[in-house]
């Protein structure tokens, strides 16, 4: 993420909700947390879906995910057009 290494700080994982995050400082003394899906986070909720046998998830805001992304969706599930 672009803003990570303007800053220059880590992106960490909260396990519980398996889910990266960080926190920054911006140049006006604003605090910021910033949560995020990435391929790993997504592997996690879809296996939920598979482990209870949901009939599926949806993703908002398509255009913004990371691109690894699509490949965990096709390794979890079959695609249907």
């Amino acid at each position: 993420m672009e803003v990570t290494r303007w800053y220059g700080i880590p992106i960490n994982w909260e396990t519980r909700a398996q889910v990266p995050y960080f926190r920054y400082i911006d140049e006006n003394s604003s605090r910021h947390e910033v949560w995020f899906e990435n391929a790993s986070s997504w592997a996690g909720k879809l296996d939920l879906v598979a482990k209870y046998n949901l009939k599926g998830a949806s993703i908002w805001r398509l255009g913004m995910e990371d691109p690894d992304s699509w490949r965990v969706i096709g390794d979890k599930f079959t695609i249907e057009k």
